[in-house]
């Protein structure tokens, strides 16, 4: 199959962000990406060709933190739909048991529209269980996944699930694998988990220690670089993110033979600008969640008073440290682009500015969104970008997010959703 996608005006996000107007496609492979006359002259008769009539287009969108099974029991408790299974002995030979999986597939397929309606065509599952690993694995069997879905193992409950999985689930299956391991060293931000008082002695003062021994968080990082699967690690306190720092650092200097792996560092929103050089001195890249800063600015104000929301998220200082940033957005978010919205004017929804010199632009926005998310999933040798060997995946805009007023940025619509060159979404 050969497609010809032409009049665009499409963002390519290569390491030149180079604007291409069309590009060539062979099967689900970008083959070239150029002006209209240059890809228009590899026409044949057997090529389809569609006009894409000037709009905007951008690779799809990476989710790189969801729980989306939690989210399933979240709607199907709330719609008293089904009784829960608490089971933890489901396995790899029973998994095929799963009670009410009709139930939880037709609240999955919802999610993966809405999902797919956003932009979003790759997901980070994390916290994987042997629960949740058996309705991944027949859900994938079910044939019924349109997305590509990355399953991170909770290492701390389940790392029998990557024992037993690890080889045959290390490639996509129907749009499923597993990446690697997750675990929190503390609680979400605006609960007072993660703002324990006393962590493992009585503590003076008030702010986000792990809920991890030191010892213990020691034996987990060296058991993923021993592996070499990815490490996600959670921890949104600033005393947490220096427990991590210490540790790993400690790892690495007792396995310099070791091939280094590509940690990320997850909602370390209070990350310093002395957390953020030593992050990117190790190599561990930082994934901040705005969400909050976004939507709970008075909650956020309350918990954490003693320090100024300014500082809070410190783009322009991870971008001068050259630490690797992500961003990941919420079900709580209308669409990926009020995100871009945020970081480009750092306004929250009851119009404060929080931290007006860490501004970005949509540009860089867009590379810490789609780039480098898709680069630290070990996936950027096929997306992240619209160029020569990648895959086909891209959006169809409503508007040209580097041109429109910053305020209009969030009102953009996603038209068309194409998946290996197929149209797999169309606004009505």
């Amino acid at each position: 199959m050969q497609k010809i996608f032409y009049n665009a005006n499409c963002l390519t996000l290569n390491d030149s962000f180079e604007i291409a107007e069309a590009f060539f496609v062979n099967d689900e492979n970008i083959v070239f990406a150029g002006t209209n006359e240059e890809v228009l002259k590899m026409k044949t008769q057997e090529t389809e060709l569609v006009d894409l009539q000037g709009k905007t287009i951008i690779p799809t969108f990476f989710c790189t933190e969801t729980r989306l099974y939690e989210e399933i029991e979240q709607r199907l408790k709330t719609a008293n739909l089904v009784d829960f299974i608490e089971k933890s002995d489901i396995n790899d030979e029973n998994y095929e048991k799963f009670d009410n999986f009709d139930v939880y597939l037709n609240e999955f397929l919802k999610l993966q529209d809405e999902l797919i309606e956003l932009g979003i065509t790759t997901i980070q599952e994390l916290g994987i269980t042997q629960t949740q690993f058996a309705f991944w694995k027949k859900l994938a069997d079910s044939g019924k996944i349109k997305i590509d879905i990355i399953g991170y193992v909770d290492l701390l409950t389940a790392k029998d699930v990557m024992d037993n999985n690890c080889r045959s689930y290390r490639k996509y299956k129907n749009h499923f694998r597993l990446g690697g391991y997750s675990f929190a060293i503390d609680g979400k931000l605006t609960r007072k988990k993660a703002w324990l008082k006393k962590p493992y002695k009585y503590e003076r003062g008030y702010t986000g220690y792990s809920s991890v021994l030191s010892e213990r968080l020691e034996f987990l990082i060296k058991t993923s670089l021993e592996e070499k699967h990815q490490l996600i690690v959670e921890a949104n306190g600033d005393r947490a993110i220096e427990q991590y720092i210490e540790v790993i650092r400690q790892v690495f200097d007792k396995n310099k033979d070791e091939d280094k792996f590509k940690p990320i560092l997850l909602n370390c929103n209070l990350a310093s600008k002395k957390h953020l050089k030593q992050l990117n001195e190790l190599g561990v890249a930082v994934n901040f969640e705005l969400s909050s800063m976004k939507y709970e600015h008075k909650k956020l104000k309350n918990i954490i008073g003693r320090i100024r929301l300014s500082h809070f998220v410190q783009t322009k200082f991870a971008e001068k440290f050259h630490t690797e940033m992500l961003y990941h957005f919420s079900f709580e978010n209308k669409s990926p682009f009020e995100i871009i919205e945020f970081l480009v004017s750092r306004t929250s929804t009851n119009h404060k500015v929080i931290g007006r010199g860490h501004k970005a632009t949509a540009k860089q926005a867009l590379l810490w969104l789609i780039k480098n998310s898709a680069k630290y999933a070990f996936e950027d040798s096929q997306k992240g970008s619209l160029e020569s060997g990648k895959l086909c995946n891209f959006l169809v805009l409503s508007q040209n997010i580097l041109t429109c007023k910053t305020s209009d940025i969030s009102k953009i619509v996603v038209e068309k959703v194409y998946q290996n060159a197929n149209l797999i979404y169309e606004k009505k």
